[in-house]
C-alpha cells in the first residue's frame, strides 16, 4: 500500500511539473508520445506508460482509451490553471531559465531547480500551486484506480517497473547517479 502511494504522490507531481514545462514552451499535448521516445513534460500521465505494457488485449486498450478520453480534459484544464498562476514576466523567466539549463545538460531535479529559482514564486503563488498540484494528485489516484481495475496483475507489475517519470530506467538508479 504504502508503494502504490509513493507512485501515485510521484504522478501528481510528474503531471504538475509536466504542466508548467509545457507551458513553458509554448506547446499543448497532441495525442500520446511516440512509444519508446523519451518522456515529454507535457504528457506526464499515465496513459503513455500503459502504452508500453505488453499483451493488452483489445478489450483492455479500448477500456483504457475511454479513460484517456474521460480524463484528458481533466489534465488538461488542471494543466491550464497551473499555467494561469504566474505571470507573463515569470513564464519570460521559465523560459529562458530552461532554455539555459538544457544548454547546460541540466536535467531532472537540477533543471526544476533552475525553473524554480528563475520563477521566484510568491507565497500566494506557491499555495495555489500546491491547491492545483493537490487535486491533480487526486485526480491521479483515480485514474490509477481504474487503470487497476483493467489491467491484470502481470500488466500492473509492468506499469509499476515503468513508474511515473522514471522514463524505464532500472529502479534504483535516480537519474544522473549511475
Amino acid at each position: 500500500m504504502r508503494r502504490v502511494c509513493q507512485v501515485l504522490l510521484v504522478v501528481g507531481l510528474v503531471l504538475a511539473m509536466g504542466g508548467l514545462l509545457l507551458a513553458a514552451e509554448g506547446k499543448r499535448p497532441r495525442g500520446p508520445r511516440p512509444e519508446g521516445g523519451p518522456p515529454e513534460f507535457g504528457r506526464m500521465d499515465p496513459f503513455p506508460l500503459v502504452k508500453r505494457i505488453q499483451n493488452l488485449s483489445e478489450e483492455q486498450k479500448q477500456k483504457i482509451e475511454n479513460l484517456r478520453k474521460e480524463y484528458e480534459p481533466k489534465l488538461s484544464e488542471l494543466r491550464e490553471k497551473l499555467d494561469a498562476i504566474i505571470t507573463p514576466e515569470q513564464k519570460k523567466a521559465r523560459e529562458e531559465a530552461i532554455k539555459k539549463a538544457k544548454e547546460e545538460g541540466k536535467t531532472g531535479r537540477e533543471l526544476f531547480e533552475a525553473i524554480r529559482n528563475a520563477v521566484k514564486l510568491t507565497e500566494e503563488q506557491q499555495n495555489k500551486m500546491k491547491e492545483v498540484q493537490t487535486q491533480i494528485g487526486q485526480l491521479a489516484r483515480e485514474i490509477r484506480g481504474k487503470l487497476d481495475e483493467i489491467l491484470t496483475e502481470e500488466q500492473r507489475a509492468q506499469l509499476r517497473r515503468f513508474g511515473p517519470g522514471r522514463g524505464g530506467r532500472p529502479k534504483g538508479k535516480p537519474e544522473g547517479k549511475q
